[in-house]
């Protein structure tokens, strides 16, 4: 793969979109996560 191409190329918007669906979707589990474990402590104290 070589970086040097001027314009983008649908492989590259795919990549691109492929990549910041992967970040969204961590974000949001990782959101999910501490959400839950915060209301399990706001219950527990």
């Amino acid at each position: 793969m070589t970086l040097s191409l001027p314009t983008f190329g649908l492989e590259t918007v795919a990549i691109i979109a492929a990549v910041a669906f992967l970040i969204g979707t961590a974000v949001g589990s990782a959101a999910v996560v501490t959400s839950q474990q915060w209301k399990q402590r706001r219950l527990r104290g």
